[in-house]
């Protein structure tokens, strides 16, 4: 126990590969006494799973959170709030280790334990929402992926207190997802109302901010509102330039503003804006990274309009 309380300390700290150690030696210690305590086993190998994939090994991960998963389940039983867990992180990994359709499954299994728990509601429920709509999303299965985001937004306002930044985030999740479905006049009020959360926690713009002003750019261009698109994606760019000049954050709005300018004929502007784009893309990306292609074609198209005119 105090080698794992150690392991968290320091990854608190940002020192996750110290953190691993401690849990690995943890882990040593529980398997290797005749006596061993398995409840203790499986929060240690859970808490190793979740440090392997926070490192990059996700086949690791996997393997240390589905032998978790399993004594949960023998030691805790089926129904219990910490297998819900343990199935929740291990669905987590699995999603991102391109098995999106086990990924669904475990998150499904993981909403059902919760539910029958908690049947008033808990946030870890939203949690395992947002999981099952990113494994739909991963499957291509966009059209599914909405009625789990609406569902984690649903249990966070229930939840949590008025104003909390997970219900922002539950909101610019949904919002999102309008956008990209075709319904942006639904998305609007969504992010307006994260952006207003945002800003209630903080005077200062910052990332999240930054993420909203992109989004509802994108939801007021998709509507047809080009001035208040560019007012929006221009606040974007602002705040990003101040507080990760260098970031990869600053493709999507750099890139949203030079399609914006090449819709309305700028062609002057759009170059700079793209070529900028790209040059983020390709300091961040390796060559032939989907959005380095991307951002190479916006500037291409930039440059034509400019030719043509």
């Amino acid at each position: 126990d105090s080698l794992n309380a150690l392991g968290a300390l320091v990854s608190d700290r940002g020192d996750k590969a110290l953190a691993m150690t401690y849990h690995r030696r943890a882990l040593g210690i529980v398997t290797s006494e005749a006596q061993r305590d398995a409840l203790a086993e499986a929060a240690t190998l859970q808490l190793l799973g979740v440090m392997q994939f926070d490192l990059g090994d996700s086949e690791a991960a996997l393997a240390s959170l589905e032998r978790a998963c399993a004594l949960r389940r023998r030691l805790q039983g089926e129904v219990s709030m910490e297998t819900a867990d343990c199935l929740l992180a291990q669905a987590s990994v699995a999603v991102q280790g391109a098995d999106a359709a086990t990924a669904e499954q475990l998150a499904l299994e993981s909403v059902r334990i919760f539910e029958r728990l908690r049947p008033d509601g808990h946030p870890d429920v939203a949690d395992a929402w947002v999981a099952v709509a990113r494994a739909r999303l991963e499957q291509g299965e966009y059209e599914r992926a909405g009625e789990p985001l609406a569902a984690a937004l649903e249990v966070r306002q229930r939840t949590l207190p008025a104003g909390h930044l997970k219900i922002s985030e539950a909101l610019s999740d949904l919002a999102a997802w309008h956008n990209k479905a075709g319904t942006p006049e639904q998305a609007e009020p969504l992010l307006r109302q994260s952006l207003g959360i945002i800003r209630a926690h903080s005077a200062e713009d910052n990332e999240r901010s930054a993420l909203m002003y992109y989004s509802l750019g994108t939801s007021l261009k998709l509507q047809g509102r080009p001035g208040e698109a560019e007012s929006a994606l221009r606040r974007s760019v602002e705040i990003l330039r101040r507080i990760h000049p260098e970031g990869r954050q600053l493709l999507h709005p750099l890139g949203a503003l030079a399609e914006l300018c090449i819709a309305q004929g700028r062609a002057v502007e759009a170059q700079a804006l793209a070529a900028e784009a790209l040059a983020q893309a390709r300091a961040a990306l390796p060559a032939g990274h989907r959005l380095v292609v991307e951002k190479e074609a916006v500037l291409a198209r930039a440059r034509a309009l400019e030719s043509s005119g």
